[in-house]
């Protein structure tokens, strides 16, 4: 059958005398068969494919062989619990295997929860961010920077709410510019085992919302903390992300990141990749949040 090495010729025919030049010829095909291989030297421990012209063979090595396929691969931008990642297992003396997204945040949640609580960190202490001036490339950031950079936020804000002057005051004509005040409840939705209620104050002055929260306390049944109420004249226009402040979950020192949205204030972990832990004490101690309006 014909194959892209070596197919023999009809000489030297039957019984008939044999020339060297044809016998010269057929080993030269024969040769020229070799040569669509790779040679041993230099290749070892390679993998032999076709050539994308498929007219020879190459080598090529496995690693480079995987990173090409999984580069080429359809990308998938939101993984399921059930896709999978490949892997060796130390444990099975490197054995190739898998496991799955939902296995590996599992595990992600262990290292998390397992790690040693610091009740007061320091300046040169560190967090991982995402830099999305660098393409999203991991990087830390001291707390030392975090706190001079909220601290800027909070500063600008803090100057913005007592920015005023005699003439704006006396032609104030709208609540948003005349500076008013009061008191609400606001209430939990979302995050423990009974409603908890508490009593705000908030001042809204030349588009600024200075808002007391008194401390959050109760029995959590939630990963999650919503806190509704907010009215209406101080909800501001687009979500706003408030610097963290303290508290307690499940007797474990966290770092509540308030957002206000429509309304309500959810109270997310600075550092808690899992989320308040869904049982024993939640706190959210007392805090001041500053906002504008837009």
């Amino acid at each position: 059958m014909t194959n892209p090495y070596y197919n023999h010729g009809s000489v030297p025919a039957d019984n008939s005398q044999g020339s060297s030049s044809e016998i010269r010829a057929e080993f030269d095909a024969i040769a020229a068969g070799f040569n669509k291989m790779p040679t041993m030297t230099g290749n070892g421990g390679k993998l032999v494919k076709v050539n994308a012209g498929e007219t020879a063979l190459e080598t090529q090595s496995a690693s480079a062989l995987v990173a090409a396929e999984i580069s080429g691969a359809t990308a998938k931008a939101t993984p399921v619990d059930a896709d999978k990642l490949p892997m060796v297992d130390s444990a099975d003396s490197f054995a190739l295997k898998n496991f799955t997204f939902a296995n590996l945040w599992t595990w992600i949640q262990s290292k998390l929860n397992g790690a040693t609580a610091k009740t007061t960190p320091t300046g040169a202490d560190t967090i991982p961010i995402s830099d999305s001036a660098a393409s999203g490339a991991t990087k830390t950031l001291s707390f030392t920077n975090l706190v001079t950079y909220l601290s800027g936020l909070c500063s600008s804000g803090w100057n913005a709410a007592t920015a005023t002057s005699a003439t704006s005051a006396t032609t104030a004509t709208s609540a948003t510019n005349a500076g008013t005040s009061g008191t609400f409840t606001l209430s939990s939705t979302l995050g423990f085992t009974t409603t908890i209620s508490v009593t705000c104050t908030w001042r809204l002055n030349n588009g600024v919302v200075s808002l007391f929260v008194p401390q959050i306390s109760g029995t959590s049944n939630s990963v999650f903390l919503l806190m509704s109420g907010l009215p209406a004249n101080i909800q501001p226009t687009t979500p706003k992300t408030m610097p963290m402040g303290s508290g307690t979950s499940n007797s474990i020192q966290v770092m509540p990141l308030p957002s206000i949205s429509a309304g309500a204030i959810a109270y997310s972990l600075l550092n808690a990749g899992a989320g308040w832990a869904s049982s024993g004490n939640k706190v959210v101690d007392p805090t001041t949040l500053t906002w504008t309006l837009d």
